[in-house]
Parts: structure tokens; sequence; C-alpha cells
């Protein structure tokens, strides 16, 4: 397990003794000196790889005046939940007299282990991590590993790191959700979500489970559609849960992505919201009061999780061995729509 998000930083000094050349062969392989010949330099990049040194890019910019800099790594810009954390994050950065990194992984852990790549020889202050990765010891051991800064997750935590975290109840907008349509007498109400290895998928099942349970109504699997948050497969998980005579007449969409796809395939088939099939999602998307019947959502306080964040992380650098904090931040469901009592 890390401590406190925190690892030794590898210096130039670790990587000539690795390579068992000088400090200057070092430096000169880096910046590709043409007297460095291509074995040596390949020896010398094993060893970097091998420490996992990153040049100091950052400090050169320091002494030019230039300002700190922290990192936010996210796995999707295009999730409106993730863009409106990205914005409150680069503000009250700038409110700190500090500049954000902002980098999207796509969900594609290859490209999160490039960004941290990136964090380390940009030297940033700490690191705002939205991970891609499973929620498994190998994937935490790795994370431990290759982050050597004050670290803040955010949206989504991880077991095995004793990391700052801040993230929404999940638990408790998949309930809220959920159990308003239980109250609205729906009995068949599906699910569809996406890329279950993350703990907050486990939480919103749960959520969407525990609101079934307490109206009474046993759990089918068969109504539940796991995807990867993109609009086109939420479509099709949308339609296939239509497709039987025994159709669900609730759909819940876990996220802003997901809850656009389930309207695209219920438009698809032609059937009319709420009359033939009501629908509750997650995320207070800008769409959701345009549509008509409005959305019934459940608006997660995203600007208020990358705020905090912020004032997270530069209290942990200020003060590295501090307890580590975990903050929930509750949800709230608006009711418009897009949701009827079951006829």
């Amino acid at each position: 397990m890390a401590e406190r998000g925190r690892t030794k930083q590898a210096t130039m000094r670790d990587v000539a003794r690795l390579a068992g050349v000088s400090t200057a062969t070092v430096s000169f392989a880096i910046n590709n000196n043409p007297r460095v010949s291509p074995t040596l330099r390949a020896r010398v990049m094993a060893a970097i790889e091998q420490t996992g040194y990153a040049p100091d890019a950052a400090a050169r910019t320091l002494r030019r005046g230039v300002a700190p800099s922290l990192g936010l790594i996210i796995s999707d810009i295009t999730n409106p939940n993730f863009a409106t954390i990205a914005l409150a994050v680069e503000r009250a950065a700038q409110a700190r007299g500090y500049g954000v990194f902002i980098c999207n992984t796509d969900e594609k852990l290859e490209d999160e282990r490039n960004y941290l790549r990136l964090m380390r020889a940009q030297r940033v202050a700490g690191l705002l991590l939205a991970t891609s990765g499973r929620d498994d010891a190998a994937h935490a051991a790795r994370l431990a590993a290759e982050v050597a800064m004050p670290v803040v997750l955010i949206d989504r935590p991880m077991s095995g790191l004793d990391w700052d975290s801040v993230v929404t109840d999940n638990v408790g907008a998949a309930h809220a959700a959920v159990a308003h349509l239980v109250a609205l007498g729906h009995r068949r109400i599906g699910y569809v979500g996406g890329l279950p290895h993350l703990v907050l998928a486990d939480q919103r099942l749960e959520g969407y489970r525990r609101a079934l349970a307490e109206g009474g109504i046993a759990f089918d699997p068969a109504l539940v559609r796991q995807g990867n948050y993109r609009p086109h497969e939420a479509a099709a998980s949308t339609r296939a849960l239509l497709a039987g005579a025994d159709r669900p007449s609730a759909i819940f969409g876990t996220n802003a992505i997901t809850i656009l796809g389930v309207m695209q395939g219920i438009a698809e088939l032609g059937l009319a919201v709420p009359a033939e099939i009501s629908v509750v999602g997650v995320d207070d998307v800008p769409w959701a009061t345009v549509v008509r019947p409005g959305l019934t959502t459940v608006v997660q306080p995203s600007a208020e999780v990358g705020a905090l964040a912020v004032e997270m992380l530069l209290d942990r650098i200020a003060d590295p061995g501090r307890p580590p904090r975990h903050e929930v931040l509750p949800t709230n469901l608006v009711v418009r729509g897009s949701a009827a009592p079951l006829a």
C-alpha cells in the first residue's frame, strides 16, 4: 500500500548509478545528444524506465516564473459530470495560484499510464485522479508504484489505496432514482449502466437493488445491462430490454451518457416517454429541461467535487503526514416529467 499517495521520487543520480554512467551522460541521452551512442542511450533509457525517473521539465519552467501546477487525469471529458469537475478544478486551482494540466484517458488504461509519466515529467505539485483501471489489488499496486506525488481520488474510489478521496453518494443516487419509480407503481425496472469493474458502478447497482428490495421486488438479472458508458451501447442495451414481451415499464440510466443512449434507443423503437416507458437518470445535463417531457434525474454535486478535491489536495501538499480524508457528497433527485405512475 502506498503511504498517503507519495513514494520516493527517482533522481538522475539513481539512473546514472543503475546504468553505470555519469549524470552528464544521462542528461545527454535524454536530450538525444549525438555524442551518446544508440547502444548507450538504450541502456540509459532502460534505467529510466526501471527507476521511474522523469526529467524535471517543470523545474525549468518554475525558474522562469511560471506558476506551480496540479495534474487532473479524468476518464471521459465528453461526460458532462467530468467536464463540470474539470472546470471547477481549474477555477479553484487558479484562485490559489496554480495552473492545471488536464488529461483525458478515454477510459484507456494505457493512456492513463502515459499521462502519469507526463505528470512526473512536469513535476506537478499534486494529482487529481479519476482512474480508468479496475478496482483490484493489481491496479492499486501499479498506481502505488507509479504515482510519486500527493493524490486525491475523484469520483472513482479505489480499494487498497490509502489516499484522500472525494466522491458522490453513488448508492444514494441510484436508490433515490429507483425508489421514485417504485413509488410510482413500477415493478419491472430496467437498469442500463456501464464498466462494471468500477466501484461506482457496483455502488449504483447496489442502490438499484436496495430500492427494489425495499419495495418488495425481487432482483431480476435479466433486467440489468452493463456497457461501457457510450451512447450507442446504451441504446443497444435499451432496445434489447424492450424487445421482449415482458419488457420493463421503466428504465434507470446510471449517468448522463448512458441516459442519452437510453433515450435514443426508446426513440428508435417509436415509444413515448412516459406514456409507454418511464425514464429516470443520473446527472442533470443541459438538455434535461429542453426535452419534453423534462428528464427526471439525480443531480450530482460535480462542481463541489472539483472544488473540494483541490482544497483537499493542497491540504495534503501542505501537510503530507495528516490522516487520509474521505468525503462522500450527497445527491438530489429532481422530478420532472419523464416518469409517470404505472397505468
